[in-house]
């Protein structure tokens, strides 16, 4: 049995653990957390000003359950403001703060 993949998989992930840790670093100095910078570039990609959680729930690929907890931590850190749709109370709205916007940019 040739087992010469086995190489190039542990080359790849190491290669993977190496640039997962360099992320990490470089968003930490910025005082961040990965998925953290990825809610606020979500919201700083989308061309309208707003957007709605199911909307940025389905565009951050996460489940609805954790797209309240990290809008929960966004809020209470000033990068984002949430509040209800005015004609759907149903439905609400995320946008990033100015804070959110100049954070969001430095890193980029």
């Amino acid at each position: 049995m040739d087992v010469s993949p086995m190489g190039v998989i542990g080359r790849v992930s190491r290669a993977l653990r190496l640039l997962e840790r360099g992320v990490k670093e470089f968003f930490a100095e910025h005082g961040l957390e990965a998925w953290e910078f990825d809610m606020l570039a979500t919201l700083l990609r989308n061309e309208a000003d707003t957007m709605c959680m199911k909307d940025l729930s389905a565009a951050a690929m996460v489940s609805p359950g954790a797209l309240t907890n990290r809008m929960d931590h966004l809020v209470e850190r000033g990068l984002v403001d949430r509040w209800p749709a005015p004609d759907n109370r149903r439905m609400t709205l995320v946008a990033l703060t100015d804070e959110g916007r100049r954070v969001a940019n430095d890193i980029l």
